[in-house]
Order: structure tokens, then sequence, then C-alpha cells
């Protein structure tokens, strides 16, 4: 668990290391390609964040020791909603894409 909760953590902050330095540089908003790559890269950060609350859970962890993890899928669920605006679905950036229509 701690292998996967590490390369998550990891993987968050190099997502908001560059995030950071991105809005450091330009004042301007994310392109919709910037919003598709981030949401992709969060959305694997969520699958890493549950497969360690699994492996945990079926190694005999106490849930009541998870709360980090489940604070943070949490929050990220609370926010995904804003990473769909308008001109990041399927064929509207050269970024690829398989969010289904209905999102819209």
């Amino acid at each position: 668990m701690k292998g996967h909760l590490a390369a998550g953590l990891c993987a968050g902050l190099g997502l908001a290391a560059l995030t950071v330095t991105g809005s450091a540089q330009t004042a301007s908003s994310p392109t919709p390609a910037q919003i598709v790559k981030a949401r992709q890269a969060a959305l694997e950060m969520s699958a890493v964040t549950f497969a360690s609350i699994k492996q945990a859970l079926d190694g005999g962890t106490d849930a009541s020791k998870l709360g980090f993890q489940s604070h943070a899928l949490a929050a990220w669920s609370a926010a995904l909603p804003t990473m769909f605006p308008a001109g990041t679905g399927q064929g509207q950036t050269a970024s690829d894409t398989k969010a289904k229509p209905e999102i819209w």
C-alpha cells in the first residue's frame, strides 16, 4: 500500500508543481488540451488511490486508517464536474479523450 500511496502522492505533487510552474509563467487560463491532460492525470491518480485502498483492505488494514485516501477521493469527486468545460470533448482538442458527449 505504501508504494502505491507514495507513487500517487508523488504524481500529485508533480502535477501540482507543473501547475504552479505553468501559472507562474503565464496569467492566461489553461487551454482545452491542458484541461484534458490534467483531467486524465487526476483520474489516473484516483485509480491509484482506489487501488491502494483496495490493497490495504484486502490485506486486513482497518478502514478507519484510510481517512487520508478517502477524504482525498471525496474532495476530488467534488472537483471532478468542473474538469469538463465546453471545448474539451472528443474531437475538440488534439488530446485523445474518451469522455462521453453526455457529460456536457
